[in-house]
């Protein structure tokens, strides 16, 4: 495996790339696309999202770093594409999985032609995925209406037989309300069967785009009838109860949006009261470096459905909130990371200090001097009582400080 950065024209200059491999045998990998516009203080936010969904490769754009500024994620390999203008970067997070995938950024401000884009595709050999910010509209991908790079991508697509892969949603969420919505966030494929893919995307991550998740599988990925809700074991008192004491029955209803979301609380709590009445089984995450306490991921569920509502309406005050509620998951990390630092510190202080507990036989008996001295070890339980008794018998004596004729009057009494 070569973990090479891309050297294709445009495509590296603001965004990290891997070569692609020309290879069908893969395993289950997820892999995330996200324009952070500035990730340096999102990186413990970022962590808290690779950790939580289980990625695999995360590609960045618009981390808005300079020279002097680094990145380290527990897990992951980092890889930097410089911006030749020392302005702007793109990274690549990668962990120890064999795959190889392409990162692009495409600048608003420059003219991309034809010709460049099928250089480009060209240039990834017959097998790759190659994902990003495009800012690039077409239907093909979900837009109302195609612009000019749109077109032009949709002309090379079709010219070098590559794929979209796309949600069909807006991607793209401009805080300024005069901007439209845009689906500008997508994948192209290419000697991939479609039926290994699956996008979708979060609003878990702060930032006006949202990250996109492409998951690659080596066996087809088919539609399945969903399980039961409860399982055969499942407590269905602790299920009522559940129920009983978190549903409200005088909700009040003004809009669609407030049927909406009296649709949204009554399944999610269906959803809990079954996960809290279903037998637990135990989950293990393999990437989680610091323990998260439930508050921290409370606010986290809470920045979502604040988030999903934002992008919706555009309320200033929704923003206001979230981005207090982004501050707020900020500092939480922020303190779970240095208390988990501390703990780390402890326990190699710890492990350092430990001295392992002498365990020395005791002597019973010994005769003798020099090299014909004779010494017996006790061996049995019972025989280090007696010597360790007869031992203590030796080095301490009572002290008496009565006299002998207070002794007679309590012997009399």
């Amino acid at each position: 495996m070569s973990n090479n950065i891309s050297t294709s024209p445009n495509a590296s200059r603001r965004s990290a790339a891997l070569q692609p491999r020309v290879s069908q045998r893969v395993n289950n990998i997820k892999i995330s696309f996200w324009n952070a516009a500035g990730v340096k203080k999102k990186l413990n936010e970022l962590n808290l999202y690779l950790v939580k969904h289980d990625i695999d490769i995360m590609l960045v754009s618009e981390t808005h770093l300079i020279d002097s500024d680094s990145i380290a994620i527990n897990g992951y390999i980092v890889y930097l594409a410089n911006h030749p203008s020392n302005r702007r970067r793109g990274v690549s997070l990668q962990n120890g999985r064999h795959i190889n995938i392409v990162a692009i950024y495409c600048p608003p401000q420059l003219i991309w032609s034809g010709q460049d884009f099928n250089n480009l595709l060209l240039a990834l050999g017959d097998t790759f995925i190659v994902g990003g910010d495009w800012n690039a509209k077409s239907q093909w991908w979900g837009n109302a209406r195609s612009c000019i790079r749109g077109r032009t991508l949709v002309n090379s697509i079709l010219q070098v037989n590559c794929n979209i892969l796309a949600t069909g949603s807006p991607t793209h969420y401009p805080f300024n309300a005069r901007q439209t919505l845009s689906a500008i966030d997508f994948a192209l494929f290419k000697g991939i069967r479609r039926e290994l893919l699956a996008i979708s995307d979060s609003f878990e991550l702060s930032s006006d785009h949202l990250p996109l998740q492409v998951q690659l599988v080596e066996k087809p990925i088919t539609s399945k009838a969903k399980g039961h809700l409860l399982h055969l074991n499942a407590n269905i008192n602790r299920f009522q109860s559940y129920l009983n004491d978190r549903i409200l029955l005088n909700t009040e209803i003004n809009s669609e949006d407030d049927v909406d979301d009296a649709v949204n609380i009554f399944v999610k709590n269906i959803e809990d009261a079954a996960n809290y009445a279903n037998p637990q089984s135990p989950r293990k995450i393999t990437r989680a470096r610091f323990r998260v306490n439930r508050q921290t991921l409370q606010l986290v569920e809470a920045h979502k459905q604040i988030k999903r509502y934002l992008v919706r309406n555009r309320n200033p005050l929704a923003k206001q909130l979230c981005n207090r509620l982004s501050n707020r998951i900020r500092k939480e990390l922020i303190d779970a990371r240095q208390k988990y630092s501390m703990q780390k510190l402890w326990r190699l202080t710890n492990e350092i200090k430990r001295q392992p507990a002498p365990n020395l036989p005791l002597l019973k008996s010994s005769s003798g001097n020099g090299s014909n001295a004779h010494n017996v070890w006790c061996k049995t339980t019972a025989e280090k009582a007696e010597t360790f008794a007869a031992s203590l018998e030796q080095r301490f004596h009572p002290i008496v400080t009565t006299s002998p004729s207070d002794l007679a009057e309590i012997e009399a009494q």
